[in-house]
């Protein structure tokens, strides 16, 4: 006996065997293919199997559809958004504390460089005039002297680009 396609029982004449119990493989009911009856029993496990793999994969893709939506709710969001926008308050915050270090620092090294520039004019001058009263006597700074400061300016020209 069959299940029709209404529910109904249909009976088979006992000459006719079951689709499903074919020999090897054969086409069953409505199309389906089915083992033969022999070895349905072995069959079982492996198809359960399937069916779990099955299921496990449908699962698995309603939970990555449901992990996307979220994600794309995240990122369309206002939450998004404001962690954005706290970052680069951050950052915009840190690069105008490091421009005014810059110029802090440019301006006291300016400073201190003219600092330099007047203590070392000062002492110069001061050696000149103590050398022009005293005269040779004075013994000579090799630091000030003419082929010193010569020597100087020429490494410094080569430091120039």
């Amino acid at each position: 006996m069959l299940a029709g396609r209404h529910g109904r029982i249909q009976r088979r004449a006992p000459s006719r065997p079951s689709p499903a119990c074919g020999g090897g493989l054969g086409e069953g009911v409505d199309g389906v293919w089915a083992p033969a009856c022999r070895y349905k029993p072995g069959a079982r496990p492996g198809l359960a199997r399937a069916a779990d793999r099955g299921r496990l994969r449908a699962r698995r893709r309603r939970g990555q559809a449901r992990e996307h939506g979220d994600l794309y709710r995240y990122l369309a969001g206002d939450q998004f958004r404001s962690r954005i926008e706290a970052t680069v308050e951050a950052f915009t915050a840190l690069q105008r504390g490091l421009d005014g270090e810059r110029r802090a620092m440019e301006r006291i090294w300016k400073e201190r460089e003219k600092q330099i520039d007047r203590v070392l004019a000062n002492t110069v001058g001061m050696y000149g005039e103590v050398r022009g009263i005293v005269g040779s006597t004075l013994p000579p700074v090799p630091a000030l002297e003419l082929d010193a400061v010569a020597g100087r300016l020429e490494d410094a020209t080569a430091e120039l680009p």
